[in-house]
């Protein structure tokens, strides 16, 4: 493993980036140091420790997105090939085959793991709201009344999470989780779009912008 790390200055210079805590910017810099040549952390529970970052440090990072976590608890720095060119001759593969399967890498260089698969997500979304009113029903059947219970998707519960976003927060989300061409003209165009239609009948944004970005060609 190298003994020197370099970071860029787009990500730590960032609005994002300097909102965090001090104590979770420095966690962050930790991990780094001791990445693989990949970007990987196999222990970083245990240099969270070790430097004394508490546990919302880390979980921040998570949430934030500055590192990605992988079900056996190995995270990778999502912005590490921004950080970092290492030579091929000192190049030394990551032992994290599977996880670094899981990933994809955008124009920016950034990693990103949007594995899943963009023709699902409408289905998932419908399958969702068919429970939600199969449970209405069940409910309305059990009090033996004749109120009618509604799931409407304009109100706050049922839109908790995800109220129409900013264009710039839809940008981010095609840039680097779809890692789409375009994505400044087409996060425009999606929000426009669904501006127009007031976002009704769109309990879940990400899912749509999945769905929008898989359709480009056929547009």
């Amino acid at each position: 493993m190298a003994e020197r790390r370099m970071f860029s200055k787009s990500i730590i210079d960032s609005d994002a980036f300097i909102a965090m805590p001090l104590s979770a910017q420095a966690l962050y810099f930790h991990l780094a140091m001791r990445a693989d040549d990949d970007g990987f952390v196999n222990s970083p529970n245990r240099i969270r420790r070790d430097v004394g970052a508490a546990e919302d440090d880390l979980s921040l990072l998570i949430a934030k997105r500055f590192v990605l976590v992988f079900d056996n608890g190995v995270i990778v720095i999502k912005h590490w090939k921004i950080h970092n060119y290492i030579q091929k001759d000192r190049y030394k593969p990551t032992t994290f085959r599977k996880e670094m399967s899981l990933l994809k890498v955008c124009e920016n260089g950034a990693y990103t793991d949007c594995i899943h698969d963009v023709s699902t997500a409408d289905t998932q979304v419908r399958l969702e709201l068919g429970k939600s009113k199969d449970r209405d029903r069940v409910g309305k059947d059990r009090d033996n009344t004749t109120t009618t219970t509604t799931f409407d998707l304009s109100s706050a519960s049922a839109r908790e999470g995800t109220a129409p976003p900013v264009l710039l927060e839809v940008h981010r989300y095609m840039a680097e989780e779809l890692c789409i061409e375009n994505a400044a003209a087409e996060a425009e165009k999606f929000v426009a779009w669904n501006a127009l239609r007031s976002w009704d009948c769109l309990p879940n944004w990400r899912a749509a912008a999945d769905l929008w970005c898989a359709r480009i060609g056929e547009r």
